[in-house]
């Protein structure tokens, strides 16, 4: 059985309670709880599984809902995900996320492969970016090649930091 490693045996998005390994197919143990293997406390096993379903096929795009909401400047922004496909999907999808200036630009991005149906996550990018108003827009395509046709968007405002460090002079 194959186990998700992208990059030195780690699977980002890993959790306990997702994976389970047996020697002999009897006693099933958590693939986090394997200590004694560095890596595997962030490792998933991959089994994917494929049907004919009579006809039926994958017509429909998935679909990507974004929230966003205020942030100081310099501070991480939460940029809350969750994807949902339609039944009789491919099962997982690629989520595009984008910030935008007022004037269109794009200031940040994160490309997030392997979402499964259900799936919700948290984008946390630094705003690094001017106090303002900025647009965040997402988009979910899957492997049959289907496209969510409008983006989902939310809105992210960027306040000033309080200045550090400054003092009051009182006058008498």
């Amino acid at each position: 059985m194959p186990v998700e490693a992208p990059s030195e045996f780690i699977a980002p998005r890993a959790r306990a309670g997702q994976s389970f390994v047996s020697a002999e197919g009897s006693t099933w143990r958590d693939l986090t709880t394997l200590a004694q293997v560095p890596g595997r406390s962030r490792a998933n096993v991959n089994l994917k599984a494929f049907v004919d379903a009579s006809g039926a096929r994958d017509t429909r795009a998935p679909r990507v809902r974004v929230r966003a909401g205020v942030v100081t400047r310099g501070a991480r922004a939460h940029i809350r995900w969750r994807l949902s496909d339609p039944s009789f999907s491919s099962a997982s999808a690629i989520i595009e996320l984008l910030v935008h200036d007022r004037a269109g630009r794009v200031v940040a991005r994160r490309r997030i492969p392997a979402v499964a149906v259900g799936e919700r996550g948290v984008w946390m990018p630094t705003a690094v970016w001017r106090p303002g108003r900025y647009s965040v827009r997402a988009r979910a395509f899957d492997v049959a090649g289907r496209r969510q046709a409008a983006a989902s968007r939310a809105e992210l405002i960027v306040r000033a930091a309080k200045p550090t460090g400054s003092r009051s002079r009182v006058r008498s």
